[in-house]
């Protein structure tokens, strides 16, 4: 009983619509929920074990002393925090209460953390994408039926020309231009539509190997070093593979595209597990290019935000869309010693003949 009772507190824990930190007395994180690890963006082995003031951090030290020393008589002091998670600019609802032992006595500090920089505009945010999506898709459809007929007119006079013909490289110019607007409308079409097809039990491993088999013309030309560490006997799971293996696409893209000059791409498969049964399958992209602005951090999903001259600003946020209807998520930060780490999280599911 007292097993089943731990395992359904946990589910309870790990479930809260708020986030939640246990302190210890010095003010380190002794843990989280995941709606902590949300609002951080972190994963549990960046966040347990360090001081709560590294990982947020803001103009008051103090912000989850209940010491009324601390808070200098001012007793709403620290009920709203802002700061900074890696550059990111955060505000959140603060409630604290002592965490006890059985005799009593104050162990650490519970911490219920609500973000308050988005509320209100979420509902707004997301009409505002439904029409955007709506208008996207029949942009998309209305462009791209007489773009078509251009393209076979643009061909045709091709064909006319001499091949040295010196209009030769203007035709050849128009064709890449048009590829582009081509791209830009599926992006478009892709963005508005459901992002989830056909599910079936898939390997992620094998959707790793085949992206990177796919690509492997860029990484020789872009002169990069791929390093693959995939987890071995990485359990399947119910997924849309075609979807799954676009998302790793853009990432991986977009990693190739931050090393112009070349370097090293790492990908690295596991499996988290937690206390209550759950398991997550998930693939870091760790690359050592320039990484990401610190002011940039939060804009990259959104979508047609972008910092190339080509880009449609839409590869992240369809990511973000097809990974969200998988009931899961991207997290994105930058490494240490340089360049930035994807983190693409699944969870775990089984056709409904194995769950049986």
């Amino acid at each position: 009983m007292r097993a089943l009772a731990s395992e359904i507190s946990d589910r309870i824990f790990q479930s809260l619509p708020f986030g939640v930190l246990l302190l210890d007395r010095r003010g380190r994180i002794a843990a989280c929920n995941r709606r902590a690890l949300d609002l951080f963006a972190l994963v549990d082995d960046d966040i347990v074990g360090r001081d709560v003031n590294d990982v947020l951090r803001t103009d008051d030290p103090h912000w989850f002393s209940l010491d009324p020393i601390d808070r200098l008589g001012d007793p709403d002091a620290g009920r709203v925090v802002e700061g900074r998670i890696g550059g990111r600019k955060v505000t959140f609802s603060v409630e604290l209460a002592p965490c006890t032992d059985e005799a009593g006595a104050t162990q650490g500090t519970l911490v219920l953390l609500d973000d308050t920089s988005r509320r209100g505009t979420d509902d707004d945010r997301m009409e505002r994408l439904i029409s955007l999506g709506e208008l996207s898709a029949y942009v998309a459809h209305e462009i791209r039926n007489p773009l078509t007929g251009v393209r076979t007119t643009i061909q045709f006079v091709g064909q006319k020309l001499g091949k040295d013909d010196p209009k030769q490289e203007d035709i050849e110019a128009i064709i890449a231009e048009l590829d582009r607007v081509e791209k830009i409308i599926e992006d478009l079409l892709q963005f508005s539509r459901p992002q989830v097809g056909t599910k079936a039990m898939t390997s992620l491993n094998t959707l790793v190997d085949r992206t990177l088999e796919a690509l492997g013309p860029q990484f020789e030309a872009a002169k990069i070093e791929v390093n693959r560490k995939l987890r071995s006997r990485l359990p399947e799971s119910l997924m849309d593979p075609d979807m799954i293996q676009r998302v790793l696409f853009n990432l991986i893209t977009n990693a190739i595209e931050a090393m112009p000059d070349g370097g090293s791409l790492k990908l690295t498969t596991t499996v988290r597990r937690y206390r209550a049964g759950e398991a997550n399958l998930e693939v870091f992209i760790s690359d050592t290019g320039r990484g990401i602005d610190p002011e940039l951090v939060e804009r990259i999903f959104q979508p047609f935000f972008t910092t190339r001259p080509t880009g449609t600003g839409l590869g992240l946020p369809i990511s973000l869309q097809i990974v969200r209807a998988h009931g899961g998520r991207i997290t994105a930060r930058n490494r240490a010693k340089g360049g930035a780490i994807f983190r693409l999280s699944l969870p775990r599911a089984t056709a409904p003949a194995e769950e049986a």
